[in-house]
């Protein structure tokens, strides 16, 4: 994958990072891809390799510790896709997510104070909905997610019960698992 697919936004506002000296400022999304060029040098980032998250018919499902790059690229199919964040940790203050949804269902499941924005998210026949804040608490990440969805469905919400269970199921599978020396 040479360079990022680029979409043209629907005027969506990303936020700049501040400096430590200035206040938080909003811009228009970038229009172009010159503007998110720019946009990119502007916050120290470049989208040269994304993360790539690629769904055929089946389901993937990315829980648990990871880290997460500044950029995503989603590609979704008849398959569903699960992305928990819940334990993930964040190189960037800002993350790029380009999806490219087709049929199937996307869900991203946000921990409490980390914002996103769905605004430059086309929807076909497809639908997105998202239950978190457009903004995070300071010092939390934002996702800025772009692209279509034709028939499929993209959510983006904070932890349920189940989410919660299913990490304390986890968590007690790995202290079980791990090497007595780490006790």
């Amino acid at each position: 994958m040479s360079e990022w697919p680029i979409y043209p936004d629907e005027g969506g506002l990303v936020p700049v990072p501040s400096t430590p000296s200035a206040p938080p400022e909003r811009v228009v999304a970038p229009q172009s891809p010159a503007e998110l060029a720019q946009f990119y040098a502007a916050i120290g980032q470049t989208p040269g390799n994304p993360m790539v998250f690629s769904v055929g018919s089946g389901s993937l499902r990315k829980t648990g510790m990871w880290v997460v790059s500044p950029f995503l690229l989603i590609e979704g199919g008849l398959g569903s896709l699960l992305l928990d964040f819940q334990r993930a940790s964040a190189q960037s203050s800002v993350i790029g997510i380009e999806v490219n949804g087709g049929m199937g269902e996307m869900v991203l499941v946000l921990p409490n104070g980390w914002g996103a924005d769905i605004s430059s998210v086309r929807a076909g026949y497809g639908f997105r909905q998202s239950s978190v804040a457009d903004h995070p608490v300071e010092g939390f990440p934002f996702l800025y997610i772009r692209g279509r969805m034709t028939f499929g469905s993209l959510r983006i919400r904070y932890p349920r019960r189940s989410d919660e269970r299913r990490l304390a199921r986890e968590l007690r599978h790995e202290q079980r698992h791990q090497p007595a020396a780490l006790r």
